[in-house]
């Protein structure tokens, strides 16, 4: 439920909305890769300086499996 909600308000441009459902998703699932690209990508649309906290999230969903989130943490020259 989290994941889909954090993913609609992404979606209406509702960033930090969607970084909290996604938050709650992981709290839920730890190993939920697709809720920690949704926040780390959110986090990167929330413009925010420090970009580890987009890095993070998105090499954790990378390690856990997501293909799409490890081309979006090289593309953000993260390592």
């Amino acid at each position: 439920y989290y994941e889909k909600r954090a993913l609609a308000k992404g979606g209406i441009e509702d960033y930090l909305g969607a970084v909290i459902d996604a938050t709650r998703s992981i709290e839920l699932n730890p190993e939920n890769a697709i809720s920690y690209k949704i926040r780390g990508l959110n986090f990167l649309l929330l413009k925010y300086e420090c970009r580890t906290l987009q890095c993070r999230d998105l090499l954790k969903a990378c390690d856990l499996g997501d293909d799409e989130a490890c081309e979006y943490y090289s593309e953000k020259n993260c390592h």
